[in-house]
Protein backbone atom coordinates (compact mmCIF):
# COMPACT_ATOMS: atom_id res chain seq x y z
CA UNK A 1 0.00 0.00 0.00
CA UNK A 2 2.95 2.64 -0.31
CA UNK A 3 3.37 2.62 3.55
CA UNK A 4 6.17 2.46 5.78
CA UNK A 5 7.06 2.94 9.52
CA UNK A 6 10.12 5.00 9.94
CA UNK A 7 12.04 5.66 13.79
CA UNK A 8 10.95 7.60 16.46
CA UNK A 9 9.68 10.91 15.15
CA UNK A 10 10.93 10.47 11.35
CA UNK A 11 8.79 11.54 8.60
CA UNK A 12 7.79 9.27 6.25
CA UNK A 13 5.95 9.61 2.81
CA UNK A 14 2.66 7.42 2.41
CA UNK A 15 1.02 7.52 -1.36
CA UNK A 16 1.98 10.71 -1.62
CA UNK A 17 1.23 12.30 1.52
CA UNK A 18 4.16 13.26 4.44
CA UNK A 19 3.48 12.24 7.53
CA UNK A 20 5.30 12.88 10.97
CA UNK A 21 5.31 9.51 12.97
CA UNK A 22 6.08 9.90 16.81
CA UNK A 23 6.79 7.12 19.63
CA UNK A 24 6.69 4.91 18.16
CA UNK A 25 8.11 3.12 20.80
CA UNK A 26 5.29 3.55 23.22
CA UNK A 27 3.88 0.75 24.72
CA UNK A 28 -0.12 0.75 24.55
CA UNK A 29 -0.81 -2.20 26.10
CA UNK A 30 1.67 -3.13 28.72
CA UNK A 31 1.42 -6.92 29.09
CA UNK A 32 1.24 -7.74 25.44
CA UNK A 33 4.04 -5.06 25.18
CA UNK A 34 1.77 -3.86 22.24
CA UNK A 35 3.67 -0.55 20.40
CA UNK A 36 2.17 2.29 19.30
CA UNK A 37 4.00 0.61 15.72
CA UNK A 38 2.62 -1.93 15.63
CA UNK A 39 -1.06 -0.89 15.68
CA UNK A 40 0.14 1.49 13.05
CA UNK A 41 1.29 -1.45 10.92
CA UNK A 42 -1.81 -4.04 11.46
CA UNK A 43 -4.25 -0.45 10.83
CA UNK A 44 -1.98 -1.02 7.32
CA UNK A 45 -1.97 -4.02 6.72
CA UNK A 46 -6.04 -4.22 7.21
CA UNK A 47 -6.46 -0.98 5.05
CA UNK A 48 -8.11 -2.18 2.16
CA UNK A 49 -10.92 -3.50 3.96
CA UNK A 50 -11.14 -0.80 6.54
CA UNK A 51 -11.44 1.86 4.38
CA UNK A 52 -13.55 0.45 1.72
CA UNK A 53 -16.30 0.06 4.49
CA UNK A 54 -15.71 3.55 6.35
CA UNK A 55 -14.92 5.68 3.19
CA UNK A 56 -17.30 8.84 3.45
CA UNK A 57 -18.75 7.73 7.14
CA UNK A 58 -18.20 10.37 9.74
CA UNK A 59 -15.97 8.65 12.44
CA UNK A 60 -15.27 9.06 16.14
CA UNK A 61 -12.27 7.42 17.65
CA UNK A 62 -11.37 6.64 21.10
CA UNK A 63 -7.38 7.86 22.18
CA UNK A 64 -5.19 6.51 23.99
CA UNK A 65 -2.20 8.62 23.86
CA UNK A 66 -0.70 7.12 27.56
CA UNK A 67 -1.71 3.83 26.83
CA UNK A 68 -5.41 1.33 27.71
CA UNK A 69 -4.70 1.65 31.13
CA UNK A 70 -4.64 5.27 31.87
CA UNK A 71 -7.29 7.85 30.77
CA UNK A 72 -8.61 8.18 27.32
CA UNK A 73 -10.77 11.05 25.27
CA UNK A 74 -13.51 10.40 22.66
CA UNK A 75 -13.10 12.60 19.32
CA UNK A 76 -15.48 13.29 17.00
CA UNK A 77 -14.38 16.82 16.54
CA UNK A 78 -11.30 17.34 14.53
CA UNK A 79 -10.89 21.29 14.56
CA UNK A 80 -6.87 20.74 13.28
CA UNK A 81 -6.06 18.39 10.65
CA UNK A 82 -3.33 17.91 8.01
CA UNK A 83 -4.67 20.00 4.69
CA UNK A 84 -5.28 16.35 2.67
CA UNK A 85 -7.99 14.93 5.56
CA UNK A 86 -11.20 15.15 4.12
CA UNK A 87 -13.65 16.49 6.90
CA UNK A 88 -17.60 16.17 6.90
CA UNK A 89 -19.04 19.60 8.87
CA UNK A 90 -22.40 18.87 10.61
CA UNK A 91 -23.93 20.17 13.31
CA UNK A 92 -21.06 22.24 14.61
CA UNK A 93 -18.67 19.25 14.16
CA UNK A 94 -15.72 18.52 12.32
CA UNK A 95 -15.92 14.75 11.85
CA UNK A 96 -13.02 13.22 10.33
CA UNK A 97 -13.79 10.63 7.11
CA UNK A 98 -10.84 7.92 6.69
CA UNK A 99 -11.07 8.01 2.69
CA UNK A 100 -7.38 6.94 2.18
CA UNK A 101 -4.06 5.19 3.95
CA UNK A 102 -2.49 8.77 4.89
CA UNK A 103 -5.31 9.10 7.15
CA UNK A 104 -5.89 5.77 8.33
CA UNK A 105 -1.91 5.81 9.58
CA UNK A 106 -2.56 9.19 10.49
CA UNK A 107 -5.15 8.09 13.54
CA UNK A 108 -2.74 5.66 14.08
CA UNK A 109 -0.32 7.71 15.14
CA UNK A 110 -2.33 10.03 17.22
CA UNK A 111 -2.91 6.42 19.17
CA UNK A 112 -7.20 6.22 17.96
CA UNK A 113 -6.76 2.73 18.96
CA UNK A 114 -10.65 2.70 18.48
CA UNK A 115 -12.75 3.55 15.14
CA UNK A 116 -16.02 4.14 15.05
CA UNK A 117 -18.35 5.13 11.97
CA UNK A 118 -22.04 6.64 11.45
CA UNK A 119 -24.45 4.05 9.69
CA UNK A 120 -24.18 6.34 6.95
CA UNK A 121 -22.52 8.53 4.44
CA UNK A 122 -21.74 11.91 3.99
CA UNK A 123 -23.23 14.53 2.93
CA UNK A 124 -26.48 12.96 3.79
CA UNK A 125 -26.41 11.24 7.17
CA UNK A 126 -30.06 10.97 8.13
CA UNK A 127 -30.35 8.40 5.58
CA UNK A 128 -28.71 5.17 6.59
CA UNK A 129 -27.38 2.89 4.45
CA UNK A 130 -26.35 0.03 6.85
CA UNK A 131 -28.98 -1.58 9.79
CA UNK A 132 -27.34 -2.85 12.29
CA UNK A 133 -27.88 -5.91 14.52
CA UNK A 134 -26.58 -5.63 17.99
CA UNK A 135 -26.08 -8.68 20.12
CA UNK A 136 -24.80 -7.34 23.11
CA UNK A 137 -24.86 -9.83 26.30
CA UNK A 138 -25.58 -9.51 29.37
CA UNK A 139 -23.68 -10.67 32.57
CA UNK A 140 -24.16 -13.53 32.96
CA UNK A 141 -24.90 -13.94 29.18
CA UNK A 142 -21.54 -13.92 27.32
CA UNK A 143 -19.95 -14.75 23.74
CA UNK A 144 -21.14 -18.22 23.96
CA UNK A 145 -25.16 -16.63 24.25
CA UNK A 146 -24.54 -14.13 21.48
CA UNK A 147 -22.86 -16.97 19.36
CA UNK A 148 -26.08 -18.97 19.72
CA UNK A 149 -28.73 -16.00 19.27
CA UNK A 150 -26.58 -14.95 16.18
CA UNK A 151 -27.47 -18.75 14.57
CA UNK A 152 -30.93 -17.58 15.30
CA UNK A 153 -30.54 -14.41 13.32
CA UNK A 154 -28.30 -15.86 10.92
CA UNK A 155 -31.65 -18.40 9.94
CA UNK A 156 -34.38 -14.98 10.01
CA UNK A 157 -32.16 -12.96 7.42
CA UNK A 158 -31.43 -15.65 5.03
CA UNK A 159 -35.08 -16.86 5.06
CA UNK A 160 -35.94 -13.55 3.90
CA UNK A 161 -33.35 -13.01 1.36
CA UNK A 162 -30.93 -10.37 2.98
CA UNK A 163 -26.91 -10.59 2.83
CA UNK A 164 -25.38 -9.27 5.58
CA UNK A 165 -21.77 -8.30 7.21
CA UNK A 166 -21.18 -10.65 9.76
CA UNK A 167 -18.11 -9.88 12.56
CA UNK A 168 -17.33 -9.87 16.12
CA UNK A 169 -17.97 -6.74 18.42
CA UNK A 170 -14.56 -7.21 19.54
CA UNK A 171 -15.81 -7.24 22.94
CA UNK A 172 -18.09 -9.70 24.04
CA UNK A 173 -20.53 -8.89 21.72
CA UNK A 174 -21.95 -10.20 17.66
CA UNK A 175 -22.88 -7.39 14.82
CA UNK A 176 -24.70 -7.48 11.52
CA UNK A 177 -24.60 -5.20 9.08
CA UNK A 178 -27.01 -5.18 6.50
CA UNK A 179 -26.15 -2.90 3.55
CA UNK A 180 -29.71 -1.17 2.07
CA UNK A 181 -30.74 2.17 -0.12
CA UNK A 182 -30.53 4.79 1.43
CA UNK A 183 -34.17 5.94 1.22
CA UNK A 184 -35.52 4.41 4.45
CA UNK A 185 -36.34 6.28 7.89
CA UNK A 186 -34.60 5.73 11.13
CA UNK A 187 -37.68 4.93 12.24
CA UNK A 188 -38.78 1.88 9.95
CA UNK A 189 -35.18 0.71 10.21
CA UNK A 190 -35.24 0.55 13.97
CA UNK A 191 -38.88 -1.18 14.01
CA UNK A 192 -37.30 -3.44 11.23
CA UNK A 193 -34.34 -4.75 14.14
CA UNK A 194 -36.80 -4.72 16.07
CA UNK A 195 -39.17 -7.25 14.66
CA UNK A 196 -36.20 -9.55 14.08
CA UNK A 197 -35.37 -9.10 17.96
CA UNK A 198 -38.97 -10.12 18.58
CA UNK A 199 -38.78 -13.17 16.66
CA UNK A 200 -35.69 -14.57 17.87
CA UNK A 201 -36.96 -13.53 21.51
CA UNK A 202 -39.61 -15.46 20.80
CA UNK A 203 -38.02 -18.25 19.70
CA UNK A 204 -35.99 -18.23 23.06
CA UNK A 205 -37.01 -16.15 25.24
CA UNK A 206 -34.54 -17.61 28.14
CA UNK A 207 -31.69 -16.39 25.57
CA UNK A 208 -32.82 -12.77 23.80
CA UNK A 209 -34.61 -9.79 24.54
CA UNK A 210 -35.74 -6.70 23.09
CA UNK A 211 -36.51 -4.96 26.76
CA UNK A 212 -35.08 -2.12 27.14
CA UNK A 213 -35.37 -2.52 31.58
CA UNK A 214 -31.98 -3.68 33.21
CA UNK A 215 -33.56 -6.05 34.65
CA UNK A 216 -35.06 -8.18 31.73
CA UNK A 217 -31.74 -7.78 29.98
CA UNK A 218 -29.71 -9.07 32.69
CA UNK A 219 -28.44 -12.81 31.63
CA UNK A 220 -29.76 -12.07 28.13
CA UNK A 221 -28.76 -11.40 24.99
CA UNK A 222 -29.82 -7.57 23.98
CA UNK A 223 -30.85 -7.06 20.51
CA UNK A 224 -30.13 -3.09 21.05
CA UNK A 225 -32.60 -2.13 18.01
CA UNK A 226 -32.01 1.73 19.33
CA UNK A 227 -28.46 1.70 18.21
CA UNK A 228 -30.10 2.56 14.69
CA UNK A 229 -30.36 5.90 15.81
CA UNK A 230 -29.33 9.52 14.31
CA UNK A 231 -25.80 9.89 14.53
CA UNK A 232 -25.16 6.48 16.54
CA UNK A 233 -21.78 5.37 15.86
CA UNK A 234 -20.69 1.29 15.73
CA UNK A 235 -17.17 0.17 16.26
CA UNK A 236 -15.47 -0.75 12.84
CA UNK A 237 -15.30 -3.77 10.81
CA UNK A 238 -11.72 -4.44 11.69
CA UNK A 239 -11.58 -1.64 14.24
CA UNK A 240 -9.30 -2.45 17.68
CA UNK A 241 -10.57 -2.38 20.59
CA UNK A 242 -8.62 -1.36 24.06
CA UNK A 243 -9.08 -4.27 25.66
CA UNK A 244 -6.92 -6.67 27.12
CA UNK A 245 -5.21 -8.83 24.48
CA UNK A 246 -6.08 -6.26 22.10
CA UNK A 247 -8.98 -8.14 20.20
CA UNK A 248 -10.39 -6.11 17.00
CA UNK A 249 -13.70 -6.30 15.47
CA UNK A 250 -13.05 -9.33 13.14
CA UNK A 251 -15.86 -10.75 9.84
CA UNK A 252 -17.33 -14.08 10.02
CA UNK A 253 -18.00 -16.59 8.08
CA UNK A 254 -21.45 -18.01 8.64
CA UNK A 255 -20.29 -21.61 9.36
CA UNK A 256 -18.08 -19.93 11.95
CA UNK A 257 -20.61 -19.87 14.00
CA UNK A 258 -21.10 -23.42 14.55
CA UNK A 259 -17.92 -23.35 16.75
CA UNK A 260 -18.40 -23.79 20.15
CA UNK A 261 -14.86 -23.11 20.58
CA UNK A 262 -15.01 -19.83 18.70
CA UNK A 263 -13.80 -17.00 20.85
CA UNK A 264 -13.26 -13.64 19.94
CA UNK A 265 -10.18 -13.24 21.45
CA UNK A 266 -8.53 -15.52 18.71
CA UNK A 267 -8.83 -12.44 16.63
CA UNK A 268 -6.01 -9.67 18.07
CA UNK A 269 -3.92 -7.43 16.49
CA UNK A 270 -1.15 -10.20 16.47
CA UNK A 271 -3.79 -13.46 15.08
CA UNK A 272 -6.24 -11.90 12.94
CA UNK A 273 -5.86 -13.02 9.37
CA UNK A 274 -4.38 -10.20 7.06
CA UNK A 275 -6.10 -12.70 4.19
CA UNK A 276 -9.47 -14.45 4.37
CA UNK A 277 -12.63 -15.36 3.13
CA UNK A 278 -14.75 -13.00 5.45
CA UNK A 279 -12.28 -10.48 4.73
CA UNK A 280 -13.32 -11.05 0.62
CA UNK A 281 -16.99 -11.08 1.53
CA UNK A 282 -16.37 -8.14 3.80
CA UNK A 283 -15.21 -5.87 0.58
CA UNK A 284 -17.93 -7.07 -1.75
CA UNK A 285 -20.58 -6.13 0.93
CA UNK A 286 -19.06 -2.99 1.42
CA UNK A 287 -20.26 -2.20 -2.49
CA UNK A 288 -23.72 -3.71 -2.13
CA UNK A 289 -27.04 -1.93 -1.48
CA UNK A 290 -30.10 -3.79 -0.77
CA UNK A 291 -33.64 -2.81 -1.57
CA UNK A 292 -35.45 -3.68 1.70
CA UNK A 293 -38.95 -2.57 0.99
CA UNK A 294 -40.64 -5.62 0.34
CA UNK A 295 -38.88 -7.75 3.41
CA UNK A 296 -40.78 -4.81 5.95
CA UNK A 297 -44.06 -5.86 3.80
CA UNK A 298 -43.31 -9.19 4.54
CA UNK A 299 -42.81 -8.20 8.29
CA UNK A 300 -46.12 -6.47 8.55
CA UNK A 301 -43.91 -2.80 8.64
CA UNK A 302 -45.27 -0.11 6.32
CA UNK A 303 -43.04 1.67 3.95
Amino acid sequence: MGAFLADKGQLVRVNGRNLTLTNLDKILWPREKISKAEVIKYYADLSEYIIAFVKDRPIMTRRYPHGITQEYFVQKHFPHVPEWVNLFSFKSEHYVLCNDLPTLIWLGNLAAIEINHMLAKSPNVTRHDLVLIDLDPHLPASFEDARVAARGVVTVLERLGLEFLLKTSGADGIHFLIPIERRYSVEKIRRFVYVIGKLIEKANPNLATVSTRADRKKGHVYVDFLQNGPEKTITAPLSIRALPGAPVSYPLLVKQLDDRKLNPQNFSVRQAPRKSQALRTMLRLSRLSQDISPVLAKLGIKT
